[in-house]
């Protein structure tokens, strides 16, 4: 049988320094960044960013500030803006090479949603009153916002986030997450499938599977591609 394979994560010391210096950039010019998803998770729970995390998660409320994130991170000479096919992420490289996702924060209602073109996740909002409420968490030589009700916004996240899952892919699993784009999201999750398939890490592929199933049912290119791992599990 085809085992899982583990990815290497991001070297700690670079991942704190890109998160000190977008803290920084973006504090200059006024703009409030607060940790979310895995880099929240770590932070709390680990009391550091995640081993096996492969970029940086932070949030800001609206998208208003967004020429300004994009003009305060080119000008600073640390960052570079990568493309990304969502105006809801400005996704920036930081210069030791660490991704960072900047991911904005839409209020509806009693909901607070970010996501991609493809995804969101939507959380229960955790102040009451119009202004956002956060709280902060020393962390990398910092004082870092943090949603007031940090465990809620985790375990709408996550589940029960106490227990570490090296293996997780927030797009298939998050209890929170929802589809925005039908067509899209099939052919992402097609490709997610074939490349866990392809990295032979058998647990994210039934993960993906399964997901996908779920959203879309069983169709040819689903039997075509478990009948090629039964195939290659038994030695075919």
């Amino acid at each position: 049988m085809l085992s899982g394979k583990s990815k290497p994560g991001m070297p700690l010391a670079a991942a704190e320094a890109a998160l000190r210096d977008l803290h920084d950039v973006m504090a200059a010019h006024g703009i409030s960044i607060f940790l979310i998803s895995g880099t929240l998770l770590g932070v709390m729970r680990e009391g550091r960013i995640l081993g096996h995390d492969k970029d940086i998660d932070v949030g800001v409320i609206g998208s208003e500030s967004a020429a300004v994130i994009r003009t305060a991170a080119k000008q600073s000479g640390l960052f570079e803006i990568q493309y990304i096919p969502s105006r809801d992420i400005i996704k920036v490289r930081h210069r030791t090479g660490i991704a960072i996702g900047i991911f904005f924060h839409y209020v509806e209602g009693g909901e607070v949603w970010h996501g991609s073109h493809l995804h969101k996740w939507v959380n229960s909002k955790w102040w009451s009153g119009e202004e956002p409420t956060f709280i902060t968490v020393a962390y990398a030589g910092r004082s870092l916002l943090i949603p007031e009700k940090w465990e809620l916004y985790l375990k709408e996240n996550y589940g029960n986030w106490r227990v570490p899952q090296v293996k997780y892919d927030a797009s298939l699993q998050a209890p929170n997450r929802r589809v925005r784009h039908r067509e899209k999201c099939r052919i992402h999750w097609r490709k997610l499938m074939i490349k866990y398939y392809s990295s032979a890490d058998m647990i994210l592929f039934k993960v993906a599977v399964d997901a996908y199933e779920k959203e879309f049912g069983r169709d040819d290119f689903v039997e075509r591609l478990s009948r090629s791992v039964e195939s290659q599990a038994a030695g075919g």
